[in-house]
Protein backbone atom coordinates (compact mmCIF):
# COMPACT_ATOMS: atom_id res chain seq x y z
CA UNK A 1 0.00 0.00 0.00
CA UNK A 2 1.41 3.36 -1.03
CA UNK A 3 0.81 6.43 1.05
CA UNK A 4 0.40 9.77 -0.63
CA UNK A 5 1.86 12.72 1.24
CA UNK A 6 -0.42 15.72 1.26
CA UNK A 7 0.44 19.36 1.82
CA UNK A 8 -0.80 20.22 5.33
CA UNK A 9 -2.54 23.50 4.41
CA UNK A 10 -3.89 22.82 0.93
CA UNK A 11 -4.34 19.04 1.04
CA UNK A 12 -2.79 18.71 -2.46
CA UNK A 13 -0.42 15.76 -2.96
CA UNK A 14 3.25 16.78 -2.97
CA UNK A 15 3.76 15.00 -6.29
CA UNK A 16 1.26 17.38 -7.92
CA UNK A 17 2.86 20.40 -6.26
CA UNK A 18 6.29 19.30 -7.48
CA UNK A 19 5.01 18.85 -11.05
CA UNK A 20 3.39 22.31 -10.98
CA UNK A 21 6.55 23.88 -9.54
CA UNK A 22 8.70 22.30 -12.26
CA UNK A 23 6.30 23.42 -14.98
CA UNK A 24 6.28 26.99 -13.65
CA UNK A 25 10.09 27.06 -13.40
CA UNK A 26 10.37 25.84 -16.98
CA UNK A 27 8.25 28.87 -17.91
CA UNK A 28 10.89 31.06 -16.19
CA UNK A 29 8.89 31.98 -13.08
CA UNK A 30 10.98 33.04 -10.09
CA UNK A 31 11.44 30.78 -7.08
CA UNK A 32 9.56 33.29 -4.94
CA UNK A 33 6.59 33.49 -7.32
CA UNK A 34 6.30 29.70 -7.46
CA UNK A 35 6.56 29.40 -3.68
CA UNK A 36 3.83 32.00 -3.18
CA UNK A 37 1.51 30.48 -5.80
CA UNK A 38 1.80 26.95 -4.39
CA UNK A 39 2.07 27.91 -0.71
CA UNK A 40 5.35 26.11 -0.19
CA UNK A 41 8.79 27.31 0.87
CA UNK A 42 11.29 28.85 -1.52
CA UNK A 43 13.88 26.23 -0.50
CA UNK A 44 11.51 23.41 -1.42
CA UNK A 45 10.96 24.97 -4.86
CA UNK A 46 14.73 25.38 -5.28
CA UNK A 47 15.35 21.70 -4.46
CA UNK A 48 12.58 20.47 -6.73
CA UNK A 49 13.72 22.61 -9.69
CA UNK A 50 17.51 22.62 -9.27
CA UNK A 51 18.08 20.87 -12.62
CA UNK A 52 15.93 23.31 -14.62
CA UNK A 53 17.76 26.23 -16.16
CA UNK A 54 15.66 29.34 -15.81
CA UNK A 55 17.96 31.84 -17.50
CA UNK A 56 19.00 30.64 -20.95
CA UNK A 57 22.56 31.59 -21.85
CA UNK A 58 23.01 34.75 -23.87
CA UNK A 59 25.94 36.15 -25.79
CA UNK A 60 27.63 38.76 -23.55
CA UNK A 61 27.95 41.51 -26.17
CA UNK A 62 24.88 41.06 -28.35
CA UNK A 63 22.49 39.59 -25.77
CA UNK A 64 21.21 37.08 -28.33
CA UNK A 65 20.41 33.59 -27.05
CA UNK A 66 23.15 31.09 -27.83
CA UNK A 67 20.50 28.72 -29.19
CA UNK A 68 19.57 31.35 -31.81
CA UNK A 69 23.23 31.95 -32.67
CA UNK A 70 23.76 28.22 -33.06
CA UNK A 71 20.76 27.94 -35.40
CA UNK A 72 22.07 30.84 -37.51
CA UNK A 73 25.56 29.31 -37.61
CA UNK A 74 24.20 25.95 -38.75
CA UNK A 75 22.10 27.61 -41.45
CA UNK A 76 25.09 29.61 -42.70
CA UNK A 77 27.27 26.48 -42.73
CA UNK A 78 24.63 24.62 -44.73
CA UNK A 79 24.78 27.48 -47.25
CA UNK A 80 28.55 26.93 -47.55
CA UNK A 81 30.00 29.68 -45.35
CA UNK A 82 33.40 29.13 -43.76
CA UNK A 83 33.89 28.87 -40.00
CA UNK A 84 35.70 32.22 -39.92
CA UNK A 85 33.01 34.03 -41.93
CA UNK A 86 30.30 32.66 -39.62
CA UNK A 87 32.27 33.68 -36.54
CA UNK A 88 32.76 37.21 -37.87
CA UNK A 89 29.10 37.57 -38.87
CA UNK A 90 27.79 36.39 -35.49
CA UNK A 91 30.56 38.02 -33.38
CA UNK A 92 31.58 34.73 -31.74
CA UNK A 93 34.83 32.75 -31.67
CA UNK A 94 35.92 30.27 -34.35
CA UNK A 95 36.04 27.36 -31.85
CA UNK A 96 32.51 28.19 -30.71
CA UNK A 97 31.21 27.98 -34.28
CA UNK A 98 33.15 24.77 -34.85
CA UNK A 99 31.49 23.17 -31.80
CA UNK A 100 28.07 24.13 -33.15
CA UNK A 101 28.56 22.80 -36.70
CA UNK A 102 31.00 19.91 -36.25
CA UNK A 103 28.28 17.23 -36.26
CA UNK A 104 26.63 18.41 -39.48
CA UNK A 105 26.86 16.04 -42.46
CA UNK A 106 28.01 18.80 -44.81
CA UNK A 107 30.79 20.03 -42.48
CA UNK A 108 33.55 17.64 -43.64
CA UNK A 109 32.93 18.29 -47.34
CA UNK A 110 32.77 22.05 -46.83
CA UNK A 111 35.98 22.01 -44.81
CA UNK A 112 37.80 20.19 -47.62
CA UNK A 113 36.32 22.45 -50.30
CA UNK A 114 37.22 25.62 -48.40
CA UNK A 115 40.78 24.35 -47.81
CA UNK A 116 41.17 23.59 -51.54
CA UNK A 117 39.83 27.04 -52.42
CA UNK A 118 42.27 28.66 -49.98
CA UNK A 119 45.27 26.77 -51.34
CA UNK A 120 44.25 27.48 -54.94
CA UNK A 121 44.09 31.19 -54.14
CA UNK A 122 47.68 31.05 -52.87
CA UNK A 123 49.05 29.08 -55.83
CA UNK A 124 51.72 31.04 -57.70
CA UNK A 125 52.46 28.44 -60.39
CA UNK A 126 49.93 26.71 -62.64
CA UNK A 127 49.02 23.18 -61.63
CA UNK A 128 51.77 20.70 -62.48
CA UNK A 129 54.55 23.29 -62.72
CA UNK A 130 55.73 23.49 -59.10
CA UNK A 131 58.85 21.44 -59.82
CA UNK A 132 59.84 23.86 -62.61
CA UNK A 133 59.37 26.77 -60.21
CA UNK A 134 61.57 25.02 -57.64
CA UNK A 135 64.33 24.47 -60.22
CA UNK A 136 64.21 28.14 -61.19
CA UNK A 137 64.36 29.14 -57.52
CA UNK A 138 67.45 26.99 -57.05
CA UNK A 139 68.95 28.66 -60.10
CA UNK A 140 68.59 32.02 -58.33
CA UNK A 141 65.71 33.65 -60.20
CA UNK A 142 63.51 36.14 -58.31
CA UNK A 143 59.90 35.27 -57.51
CA UNK A 144 58.52 37.58 -60.20
CA UNK A 145 60.85 36.09 -62.83
CA UNK A 146 59.96 32.54 -61.80
CA UNK A 147 56.21 33.22 -61.95
CA UNK A 148 56.55 34.85 -65.40
CA UNK A 149 58.77 32.08 -66.78
CA UNK A 150 56.58 29.24 -65.48
CA UNK A 151 53.45 30.95 -66.86
CA UNK A 152 55.14 31.13 -70.27
CA UNK A 153 56.04 27.43 -69.99
CA UNK A 154 52.43 26.57 -69.21
CA UNK A 155 51.11 28.61 -72.16
CA UNK A 156 53.62 26.95 -74.47
CA UNK A 157 52.63 23.55 -73.12
CA UNK A 158 56.15 22.59 -72.09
Amino acid sequence: MTTVLLHPRSGVPYSELKAKARAMRAEHHSLEAIAAALDISRDTVRKWTADISCNPARHPRSGILYAELKAKARAMRTDGASIRKIAEALDVTDPGVLNWVRDMPCHRELTKANARKFYESRRIYPRGYSADGARLRQAGYSREERVRMVAEMARAGL
